[in-house]
């Protein structure tokens, strides 16, 4: 194999790890922006569930405190 062949060969290998690279990328971009969707939604359930506990809590002490 000659040198000019040997080259092209490394040109076509480096095009396809470049090719890989970037796929790998959009691929990450996508896990992090779900992972940044899946946090936001994870903030607003623990926001519903304080809610919950807080009221649940007041239900409680109402029925412990029926005078008050």
């Amino acid at each position: 194999m000659s040198m000019v062949e040997e080259i092209k060969d490394l040109i076509v290998k480096v095009d396809n790890i470049e090719g890989a690279s970037i796929t790998l990328q959009k691929g990450f971009n996508v896990c992090e922006s779900e992972i940044d969707t899946l946090a936001m939604e994870l903030r607003v359930c623990e926001a519903v569930v304080d809610k919950e506990i807080r009221e649940c809590k007041m239900q409680l002490k109402i029925l412990k405190n029926p005078d008050n």
